[in-house]
């Protein structure tokens, strides 16, 4: 098995629980602890000069695939990552405050800098960039919806015709409990300012039309 599968990380689409399972299947070494990792997709030119030497010359024995996640979502998810990061994003705001959310919203679909900015890059971004990263690249063998996890991981795993167990909470990343109330008050404003749902509709249209997901109904 080892080798043979070859994961292009999209980021805020499950990027820990794809790593570590990865790991667990393919290694018999312990898993690192989070923060000492050497894995090669968190840095696309080390990810690319690995595929380079390794993958490429036998492609055609790899299954090379990434995940995809509903846009509106995975916004949500990368504002409380940002926030979690303590110094990502600075504001005149109550960290967790409905202000605070509208605050980043605004600033991040300006195109403002922020630190870490690439959580809540459009996912196309990352596909259409794949060619500037690794010129010698192949195309994606497949692409599953995180929202369909244990279906996709399915039908990914039976091109290799094994059976692959997948831990989807293999180890929960800390912001995933929302520890500053940054979920919630991201998702609070976005039920009462419909017209915010609608600027991340168009900043993120392109993933709707691309991976198939339906458009909130305030967008259509």
């Amino acid at each position: 098995f080892k080798g043979r599968l070859s994961y292009f990380h999209i980021w805020k689409v499950g990027g820990w629980t794809f790593d570590l399972n990865l790991r667990e299947l393919g290694t018999p070494d312990p898993l690192p602890p989070i923060g000492h990792r050497p894995c090669c997709h968190w840095d696309y030119q080390v990810f690319c000069r690995g595929l380079n030497g390794t993958v490429w010359p036998h492609f055609a024995t790899h299954v090379f695939f990434t995940f995809v996640r509903e846009p509106i979502s995975r916004f949500v998810s990368a504002y409380s990552e940002i926030e979690w990061r303590v110094g990502s994003f600075h504001s005149r705001f109550r960290t967790g405050s409905p202000e605070r959310a509208r605050d980043f919203l605004r600033r991040a679909l300006r195109n403002e800098y922020l630190h870490d900015i690439e959580h809540m890059r459009t996912m196309m971004e990352f596909v259409l960039n794949w060619k500037a990263w690794c010129p010698n690249a192949v195309a994606f063998d497949f692409i599953g919806k995180i929202e369909n996890l244990d279906r996709d991981w399915t039908a990914l795993v039976d091109r290799l015709g094994k059976k692959l167990p997948l831990k989807p909470n293999i180890r929960p990343h800390p912001s995933q409990t929302d520890p500053k109330r940054t979920t919630r008050a991201m998702k609070d404003l976005l039920s009462r300012e419909p017209a915010l749902v609608l600027q991340l509709c168009d900043f993120y249209f392109l993933d709707f039309i691309i991976f198939g997901y339906s458009f909130p109904d305030v967008c259509l």
